[in-house]
């Protein structure tokens, strides 16, 4: 599906810019996924992986 110039509002793409950079600025590892229907963004998801040390004592 490709978007169409007559669903995309440019006025719109300077904040959907600074979300996106709050979204990945402090992701260390996980995704960030936009959905979209119509042409329209509808949806921002974020998931994040958190790395846990190794904890076992080392010889």
């Amino acid at each position: 599906m490709s978007l169409s110039p007559d669903t995309f509002d440019p006025s719109r793409f300077d904040e959907l810019v600074a979300l996106l950079g709050q979204l990945v600025g402090p992701l260390h590892y996980g995704t960030v996924e936009l959905t979209f229907h119509q042409g329209r963004l509808v949806q921002l998801e974020k998931k994040e992986k958190l790395r846990v040390a190794d904890s076992r004592p080392r010889n």
